[in-house]
């Protein structure tokens, strides 16, 4: 209902004002992750001899391991419930429409329209992985076979069906 989306809000827009830390400065309170994080962008750069702390971490029990992964998550939680809530909201508002690709390709004109968030479900037994393209005039979405090893690629149907969902506020 209404009332509870608003209550919701609400209680998110509280959670969110009383965490009292930006994002970017929870690495930056936790020396380990501050340094896991620097070295995890060089090639490489978390071997044993690197960041030993980080091997001793990775062998720690996996219980104990996770009790420091909820503590680290803890902060976040906040804004991944805030972040929920708008992407549910914005989901609420798709239009579903059941369209078909045909060799593997399908085209919308979107007649200028913007739209924040696009759905696209595919059957899985097809074997298909959609790639899109967008803007503010055309959405394109060419679909090619998943292949996951030695198997051969899945060929793609004449006429592939699959639901096409565009959410906007």
């Amino acid at each position: 209902s209404l009332k509870e989306t608003l209550d919701k809000l609400q209680a998110s827009r509280a959670e969110l004002s009383c965490v009292g830390v930006r994002i970017s400065h929870l690495s930056s309170q936790n020396e380990f992750l501050k340094t896991v994080g620097q070295r995890s962008g060089i090639p490489a750069g978390t071997c044993e001899f690197d960041v030993p702390v980080y091997h001793h971490w990775l062998h720690l029990p996996a219980e104990e391991r996770k009790h420091y992964l909820n503590e680290w998550i803890k902060p976040l939680l906040p804004y991944s419930n805030a972040i929920d809530l708008i992407l549910n909201l914005l989901r609420g508002t798709a239009e579903l429409n059941d369209v078909e690709a045909v060799k593997g390709s399908y085209q919308k004109d979107l007649q200028g329209k913007t739209f924040t968030l696009l759905q696209v479900f595919v059957d899985p037994k097809l074997n298909m992985i959609p790639k899109i393209s967008a803007n503010r005039y055309l959405l394109s979405v060419r679909f090619s076979g998943a292949n996951f090893g030695n198997g051969p690629i899945a060929e793609i149907p004449e006429v592939m069906p699959f639901r096409l969902g565009l959410c906007n506020m």
